[in-house]
């Protein structure tokens, strides 16, 4: 989330979207998060989360252009 500021990241929902992927971050890193919060993934979670990160390298491409 810092990054996404830093880079001035100014859509309100895609930040929103992108703060719900940092617990599958943690649950990919650490397995014992995952049970902890009660992760269940499906192929709806996946599209969901791969449709964030596709908007999210849309935004971050101008910068690094």
């Amino acid at each position: 989330m810092e990054l996404a500021r830093e880079v001035i990241i100014e859509e309100p929902i895609l930040l929103n979207k992108l703060s719900k992927l940092t617990i599958h971050y943690y649950a990919s890193r650490y397995p014992d998060a995952a049970r902890m919060a009660i992760i269940k993934y499906d192929l709806n979670t996946a599209r969901e989360c791969v449709e964030v990160m596709r908007k999210l390298w849309d935004t971050l491409r101008k910068y690094l252009e």
